[in-house]
């Protein structure tokens, strides 16, 4: 019977033969909604929980449900999801709860035009909570390195070893393993630019734990940087005198393209630059000869 459920008039007919004479009966008739049986399922995979509801028939063969589309509402602890589907199997996902406890899983199937609502409960334990704490730096220069490391512990404190947490700072991040202390720890070479920011760690979460996070606000502050004038001892005046200077971070390091003003006495010139953080450029004549000072000046970056 594929008829929508409700009254239905039913009529039999005979065929005329040599042995009787034709007829017909007409019987009113009740099709009655589909009996269901919903069966609850759960797969933890981190941070998020799927739920899978079966849906099948009261004789048990899956549901068919096409053009009646089914809503199951799944519910797990406190958390809670629905899906609609037009096949036997419907799922939805929720943040895996946490919680040394046991709790219920529940499916529940509603009514359909073509079948009736049914639900299935299971219990559920949880998976003990976990605390994620940093422990690492909080302020470094721009360019430099940084020490970033966070401690993982169960609800009991104990370590969590050979875990994956990624910190993420800006535009970058890492991902690394906990010891066996439960730490773990990178280093990272610090590329954005000075400011404040939060640095975000995590843990996604296992088949044994669930997933935690913790935040800190981490402050990059302006290199140091460092400019070197090479102009030295008496020059011949010409129509033109080159002048250089290096800039270097820490006083180490190639600061390449920025700009920088190259001074000897009055006058002055601009030049970017170079890969080995060498600028060079060239003023004019000199009006007055004599003891003058040679001069360069780096104004940093905003």
């Amino acid at each position: 019977i594929t008829h929508t459920p409700g009254a239905v008039n039913v009529t039999v007919s005979v065929a005329q033969d040599v042995h009787t004479f034709s007829g017909s009966l007409n019987l009113n008739y009740t099709v009655s909604p589909e009996g269901t049986a919903t069966s609850v399922a759960f797969q933890t995979n981190g941070a998020t929980t799927t739920l899978t509801a079966t849906l099948k028939t009261d004789l048990g063969t899956p549901l068919q449900i096409a053009g009646d589309p089914a809503t199951v509402t799944f519910t797990l602890g406190l958390a809670t999801c629905s899906a609609t589907t037009t096949s036997s199997v419907a799922t939805c996902s929720v943040q895996t709860p946490a919680g040394n406890a046991t709790t219920t899983l529940t499916a529940t199937l509603a009514n359909g035009v073509n079948f009736t609502g049914s639900s299935d409960s299971k219990p559920v334990t949880l998976l003990p909570t976990t605390t994620l704490s940093y422990t690492g730096a909080t302020s470094v220069d721009y360019h430099d390195l940084a020490v970033l490391s966070a401690k993982l512990v169960d609800a009991n404190g104990a370590p969590l070893a050979h875990q994956w947490v990624t910190f993420t700072l800006g535009t970058q991040s890492c991902t690394v393993l906990t010891d066996s202390r439960g730490v773990a720890t990178t280093v990272l070479l610090i590329l954005q630019n000075a400011g404040t920011y939060q640095l975000n760690v995590g843990f996604a979460g296992s088949a044994s734990y669930p997933a935690s996070h913790t935040s800190t606000p981490f402050t990059v502050t302006r290199e140091e940087a460092k400019i070197y004038p090479l102009l030295s001892g008496p020059v011949l005046d010409d129509n033109s005198i080159d002048l250089s200077a290096l800039l270097l971070e820490d006083g180490v390091l190639p600061i390449p393209n920025r700009t920088v003003t190259l001074s000897l006495g009055a006058a002055h010139c601009t030049a970017t630059t170079n890969w080995l953080g060498l600028a060079t450029c060239s003023v004019g004549h000199i009006a007055t000869l004599g003891p003058t000072t040679s001069s360069a000046t780096f104004a940093g970056d905003q």
